[in-house]
């Protein structure tokens, strides 16, 4: 993503790219909607803010300043649910306070840096930006029927 923002009059130029990989498991199929459990493998966000590089990563551990890998590297492996027409159309996603509750629990931050870490991750993580951005990318399925359990590529 490139975004050019005026702040304050203050021309900003902002080159965003994220990525990830997930895991889906079919829980439950009905008519049409699969019940699926979901849980990001790996989570990255690499920036250039102004001629400024940041790299956020979910494999990054050392860095005990970079609160926004740290939360990162918290999210994996835990699960949400999401229900998915068998068109690939997004139609719920639930459970999302599961990705960040170990991280505000271990944290040190102060409750208004929870506050505006918590509104960052769900702008590029939240319901409605997975909403968005799953849609895009769960159109392709296998060529054969799935059903609970299946796994795909």
């Amino acid at each position: 993503m490139k975004m050019g923002i005026n702040m304050m009059g203050q021309d900003i130029s902002l080159d965003m790219s994220m990525g990830g990989h997930m895991s889906y498991k079919v829980t439950d199929v009905k008519d049409t909607i699969y019940d699926l459990e979901v849980c990001y493998d790996s989570i990255s966000i690499k920036m250039n803010l102004m001629g400024r590089n940041m790299d956020f990563s979910s494999e990054k551990v050392g860095d005990l300043n970079d609160m926004m890998s740290k939360m990162m590297s918290t999210m994996k492996n835990k699960t949400f649910n999401m229900k998915m027409s068998k068109k690939g159309k997004i139609i719920e996603i639930t459970n999302m306070d599961s990705l960040y509750s170990d991280f505000f629990k271990m944290s040190s931050l102060s409750e208004e840096q929870k506050i505006q870490m918590k509104t960052q991750m769900d702008k590029s993580f939240g319901e409605e930006s997975l909403k968005s951005n799953m849609g895009l990318t769960c159109e392709i399925f296998p060529y054969n029927p799935v059903e609970i359990g299946d796994k795909w590529t």
